[in-house]
């Protein structure tokens, strides 16, 4: 299985802080994903005991996000160690071969620095990442699928995201 990860943060410095984690297994070349994405909410405090950064120009804009505050609001909550920790559990359970994000220069710089940060070595290495962003450049808009849910709900973004990767993949002829 390959691995759809989304970060909300509170910058985007890579020792921002981090408000929202999922990740999702899926098969990129058939709709299905795993039925249990991993899937969490970080307290602030918990990222200031961790000297992760903020800036005031994202606090702004998320204030101008009720919607997605609703939903992060009601996510469960944990410590970024136990996030680290589940991370590599959910990669390792289910045999993670890659890692897509939007985009990996974003999303996994802001999680491997948190890995250094709690000493721990991250599951998976900089070969195995993949970019959300460069499929949608390949894909012409109006074959991108529509989007579901709420946008910046870290687990609606990755599910859109899978979407639009096993769209791509559908439109293009892969040798097996």
């Amino acid at each position: 299985m390959e691995l759809c990860l989304d970060l909300e943060t509170g910058g985007t410095a890579a020792d921002s802080a981090i408000l929202a984690v999922a990740c999702q297994a899926f098969d990129p070349y058939d709709a299905t994903y795993s039925p249990e994405p991993l899937l969490f909410a970080i307290e602030p405090e918990e990222n200031d005991k961790y000297n992760r950064s903020w800036s005031g120009a994202t606090i702004q804009w998320w204030s101008r996000q009720p919607d997605a505050l609703a939903v992060l609001s009601r996510m469960p909550i944990t410590t970024l160690p136990n996030v680290a920790r589940k991370f590599v559990e959910y990669s390792v359970a289910h045999k993670a071969t890659a890692i897509w994000a939007n985009s990996p220069s974003f999303d996994l710089v802001i999680l491997r620095n948190l890995f250094i940060t709690l000493e721990m070595r991250f599951p998976l290495s900089y070969w195995q990442e993949r970019d959300i962003r460069t499929i949608k450049a390949l894909l012409p808009a109006k074959f991108h699928p529509p989007f579901l849910g709420v946008k910046h709900d870290p687990l609606d973004d990755v599910r859109h995201e899978i979407r639009i990767l096993q769209t791509f993949l559908s439109t293009v002829e892969v040798p097996t």
